[in-house]
């Protein structure tokens, strides 16, 4: 019984194993990342000004390729005043320089979402 039960366990353990190890292996690239990071901030300096107390909390971006130079982008934001949550969606092209910085860097939003934070209710933007 021991050892049907030690058998057991190894096995659930070696079939863990290899989808633990690709879900660690999968995520933003390095390019995803330090995009997201630059367009967070020149959004936020952009867009916080325009509007008083927007925040913006989460940016995520998309690269098709590496070698693409243009990503999709969503910069999550709120606005805790007005109990708003949202979403902007951005376009971005950019050049990448030497050692992974980002350089010529442009983007433009092609739409948004808002929602009232505490009901999640879609609001007009």
């Amino acid at each position: 019984m021991h050892r049907l039960i030690l058998l057991t366990a190894l096995t659930l353990t070696f079939a863990i194993t290899p989808i633990a190890s690709a879900a660690n292996a999968v995520g933003p690239s390095a390019e995803e990342s330090i995009l997201a990071s630059e367009l967070k901030t020149q959004i936020q300096a952009k867009l916080g000004k325009q509007v008083s107390g927007m925040v913006f909390t989460t940016v995520r971006c998309h690269l098709p390729s590496v070698s693409s130079l243009k990503a999709t982008c969503q910069a999550h934001w709120k606005i805790d005043k007005a109990r708003e949550l949202g979403i902007y969606y951005v376009k971005v092209a950019y050049k990448s320089g030497k050692g992974g910085s980002i350089s010529g860097f442009t983007w433009s939003t092609t739409g948004v979402a808002c929602a009232d934070a505490k009901t999640g209710k879609k609001l007009s933007c």
